[in-house]
């Protein structure tokens, strides 16, 4: 379309080339998200998995018989599946973990990342390092298929080891392969059998997304590397490397253990422009005014459609649950300053208590039978969603971005 094409009266021919601009940039990241939306799917786990061992502390590989990987952990045709940020981008998980000291410790919950290569191998190795005192989990998905619901676990004892995947005799001319994480691993690099290699996945095409939020993008609450909200979500909608910014306790006035939303906003523009840009908050808002939590998410939306200012945004209500119950008020505040800063041709909003997409008083183990916390929040903290909590949060995301995506399209 051409910038005459939609010159209106006292508009500048600057200002119509913008504007189609715009236009063009908008259907092209719809056509992305629709496109990757067809892909998408529920988990799917293998009927007959491959062979996964963990190999005794300190020991040399059992590939190539050396402590050095072959390939390193930051090579260029290593990539990243599901990167997650916290605490502002401070700690950051993705293909540049390659470890060259101990790290520090920390969570060990949920919190999956993840790296992907293509290989011919009948053998793929990863050379771990599991942190004292955390509890190191990895899982799999080959050619699309994860290789169990159950994480392999390790009690961390700050010493590499190497985890080694069998595919059996049969070789073929390539396979997709995605190992997953938790927070407390971080990785050297990779070996294959001799004279076989690995390549980078293609993702042509993929649009790029992210989640901000708080400990419900965290991961907390999750015993298991992949289903956490964001990784359910970006399965179901194709897409991924879902990227995840979180920190415990924050929200749009609450710092938590980081800094409130509009302080970590620096992870929003990290990876440059997005296709779609999820946020996810004011559960840890709870007990403000409703003035205040506009005004702050007031603050918070106008600073992320600046950071944004192409990006497809979705704006999520507060979720909520026994032991922290956000109020109507709450909601209403976020809403309010939705509708006060939102741009209807690349914005809408979920209203998580309209849907009572969370309800009850209950928890696991502690059943009432008043909604269904009895059996999607974890009894720990009566806070945080379980691994079926989880999952089920993000496959109802992921039907509210396909829903908005689609209404957005047919403007």
């Amino acid at each position: 379309m051409s910038a005459m094409g939609t010159l209106a009266l006292g508009q500048s021919a600057e200002a119509a080339a913008r504007l189609d601009n715009f236009k063009d940039e908008r259907f092209a990241r719809l056509e992305r998200l629709r496109r990757s939306f067809q892909r998408g799917a529920p988990a799917k786990y293998a009927p007959d998995p491959p062979t996964i061992a963990m190999g005794a502390a300190g020991a040399v590989s059992g590939i190539t018989g050396s402590a050095t990987p072959v390939i390193s952990a930051g090579a260029s045709n290593i990539a990243t599946v599901g990167t997650l940020l916290y605490y502002n981008g401070t700690v950051y998980m993705g293909r540049h973990i390659d470890l060259v000291s101990t790290p520090g410790a920390v969570d060990s919950t949920g919190k999956g990342w993840g790296q992907a290569v293509m290989t011919d191998s009948d053998q793929l190795e990863v050379k771990v390092h599991a942190i004292s005192g955390q509890l190191f989990r990895v899982n799999a998905r080959i050619d699309g298929e994860y290789y169990s619901d159950t994480d392999i676990t390790l009690s961390g004892d700050n010493t590499a080891r190497h985890v080694l995947i069998n595919f059996g005799s049969v070789k073929p001319s390539g396979r997709k392969v995605e190992l997953f994480f938790n927070a407390s691993a971080w990785i050297y690099g990779y070996n294959v059998t001799a004279n076989r290699r690995v390549w980078l996945p293609s993702c042509a095409g993929e649009p790029l997304a992210l989640v901000y939020g708080d400990s419900y993008t965290d991961g907390i609450g999750s015993s298991n590397v992949r289903r956490t909200m964001v990784n359910a979500c970006g399965s179901a909608l194709g897409i991924s490397n879902m990227i995840a910014s979180g920190a415990g306790g924050s929200g749009y006035i609450n710092n938590g253990s980081s800094a409130k939303f509009i302080t970590r906003i620096a992870d929003i523009s990290r990876f440059g422009p997005l296709d779609l840009l999820v946020i996810a908050g004011g559960i840890n808002d709870t007990g403000q005014t409703q003035v205040a939590v506009t005004a702050a998410a007031t603050e918070f939306l106008t600073a992320v459609m600046v950071a944004q200012p192409t990006a497809i945004i979705v704006v999520c209500g507060p979720f909520r649950a026994p032991a922290k119950t956000p109020s109507q008020s709450i909601s209403d505040g976020i809403k309010a300053a939705f509708n006060a800063v939102k741009d209807s041709s690349r914005m809408f909003f979920i209203d998580t208590f309209a849907e009572n997409w969370q309800n009850g008083t209950g928890k696991i183990g502690a059943a009432n039978g008043s909604g269904n916390s009895d059996f999607y929040i974890i009894n720990l903290d009566g806070e945080h969603p379980s691994d079926d909590g989880h999952e089920y949060l993000g496959m109802r995301l992921a039907d509210a971005v396909k829903a908005g995506v689609a209404a957005l399209a047919a403007m």
